[in-house]
């Protein structure tokens, strides 16, 4: 199912915009609140109502709340159960690959209960996910746009967690790329959101980098990192949630002391007290931890390794599992108080070793995602065989394909086979042009596909006709179904697509026992004359 915000009603709209704002607003709260309530209340009412797209989001803010309000693991892997699970029930990769990637951002790749899951693996299948979407026509995206931004935005962070900083560049710059394609202004409120959230977050990968480099002894490559960092447009500073401007100014002032070369720089010896009383408001105390990080690098780089010191063991205790590779510079310029003691050089030692082990990662992770977008690469040209290019239903090929399997469907089964063409459609391509008439079948084809079950079949057999093959096992009703669907085309804006626009179908249907499908083929194409004779937009059954 594809959501496009055009096809939204007001209320729709409005939720989608509502559940962004309230994560935004979660996240940038000093102290947690618990807001289970309300988001569980709104996670019924959007199934009510019809909307699995909100309800996705309002489960992935009640996963973003547990974690901020320090929720037991257990309860952590409930929520994102769930979310994977009314992902699924989308249909639509994009949430599907958001709610994969989540897993392990969320849970983490210790999770005590994963034995049996490849988490990785399973991130590397989301981005391919994503691709595939990204690579699509930016006209059939929607709100998909936004969500396809907010998607690989948590594809970073879940190879943050894997400390692959490389990668989650690449999720963030994709992130960015997504942007350009949003084409309708009703769904800029969510990717304001995002943009947001990928400021702060390709800031935090450089530091994160910068100081995993650091830590290994590579100075220069750690100021190379730094100093060639996404820096903020002032616009997008002054876009930012106050704490979230004060919590990266902190950021910055780390980046800064890395950058600054092996002279260090002296305006970064010391802790500034405005912006260490400012960060009081901050979500994570780990943005005060940067503060004295930025003065013990500074230090270190000038030589002066007992101050360096001294200020790392002070940052340590602000620093927590969210950004591991600032604790772990912290301990290792902590251990140097001593000089070249033993202790300072196991320190080093142990540094070399998570690098090493950090790089086999992400070769092992580029080899995972390359061999997901190889296998779909070779599922999208398969599908690519059986689907009309224009209209994204089932093409002659396909149908071709199935028909063999329906002529041997068992006793009972029943087959309701529809032909319908447009009305009129040669008026509609000389009147509004050939593009419009294209845009006419491609909504036609989306139509259609989204009136039909999983076991039926919807083709466009060339030109303006399409057959649906609508499978039963005794459901007499089907009749009823190609009615509402042919009132439905009757009813759709097609204001939308050139003022005046009208676009009809006729219908002919038969219905019987799936084995004579050849027979109910003849029959629906008799009668399907028979409702144009009879003055067009109108099924004959």
């Amino acid at each position: 199912m594809t959501f496009l915000s055009g096809d939204l009603p007001a209320d729709h709209l409005a939720a989608r915009i509502a559940v962004y704002e309230a994560l935004e607003h979660v996240q940038s709260l000093p102290d947690p609140v618990d807001h289970t309530r309300r988001f569980e209340r709104w996670a019924r009412q959007a199934a009510e109502a019809g909307w699995p797209d909100v309800r996705v989001q309002v489960l992935h803010n009640l996963l973003v709340n547990d974690l901020l309000a320090g929720a037991p693991h257990e309860a952590l892997r409930t929520r994102a159960d769930a979310l994977l699970a009314a992902a699924y029930d989308t249909g639509d990769e994009v949430f599907v690959a958001r709610a994969l990637s989540g897993r392990l951002s969320y849970l983490g790749i210790s999770d005590p209960d994963s034995l049996g899951e490849d988490r990785p693996s399973d991130l590397a299948r989301a981005v391919a996910m994503l691709d595939d979407v990204f690579e699509s026509d930016p006209a059939d995206l929607g709100w998909r746009a936004a969500e396809l931004a907010a998607s690989y935005n948590e594809c970073g962070q879940s190879y943050h967690c894997l400390a692959l900083w490389e990668l989650e560049e690449e999720m963030y710059s994709r992130a960015v790329d997504s942007f350009d394609l949003v084409r309708d202004d009703a769904i800029r409120p969510v990717l304001a959101f995002t943009r947001r959230v990928v400021v702060v977050n390709r800031v935090e990968a450089a530091a994160a980098m910068a100081c995993g480099l650091l830590d290994v002894g590579r100075a220069e490559q750690a100021r190379v990192v730094a100093s060639a960092r996404y820096r903020p447009r002032a616009e997008e500073l002054a876009d930012l949630q106050p704490t979230w401007r004060t919590d990266l100014r902190a950021v910055e002032r780390l980046l800064d002391a890395l950058a600054a070369g092996p002279d260090g720089d002296p305006s970064l010896r010391g802790v500034p007290e405005d912006l260490w009383e400012a960060l009081v408001d901050s979500t994570w105390q780990g943005y005060r931890g940067c503060l004295l990080l930025a003065a013990a690098v500074s230090a270190h780089l000038a030589g002066d390794d007992v101050e360096a010191a001294s200020y790392a063991e002070r940052s340590i205790e602000y620093f927590d599992v969210y950004k591991p590779s600032f604790r772990t510079l912290a301990y290792h310029l902590a251990s140097l108080a001593d000089g070249d003691s033993p202790a300072a050089r196991w320190a080093g030692h142990l540094s070399e070793l998570r690098w090493e082990s950090r790089l086999q990662v992400l070769a092992a992770a580029r080899a995972r995602l390359a061999a997901e977008r190889v296998v779909r690469h070779g599922d999208r040209l398969r599908r690519q065989a059986l689907v009309d290019e224009l209209t994204g239903v089932a093409n002659r090929h396909a149908f071709t394909q199935r028909l063999p399997g329906l002529r041997t469907l068992g006793p009972g089964r029943r087959l309701g086979v529809v032909l319908l063409d447009v009305d009129e459609f040669k008026a509609v391509n000389d009147v509004h042009g050939h593009a419009v008439g294209d845009e006419v079948l491609r909504v036609l084809g989306r139509m259609l596909g989204d009136s039909i079950r999983p076991s039926d079949l919807a083709v466009r057999l060339g030109g303006d006709e399409f057959a649906l093959f609508l499978v039963s096992d005794g459901d007499r009703r089907l009749g009823t179904r190609v009615e509402r669907l042919v009132e439905e085309i009757r009813a759709h804006d097609w204001d939308r697509l050139a003022p005046g626009l009208r676009v009809t179908v006729s219908a002919g249907q038969a219905v019987g026992e799936a084995a004579t499908v050849d027979t109910l083929m003849r029959v629906a194409d008799e009668h399907l004359y028979r409702a144009k004779a009879e003055g067009r937009d109108r099924i004959s059954a």
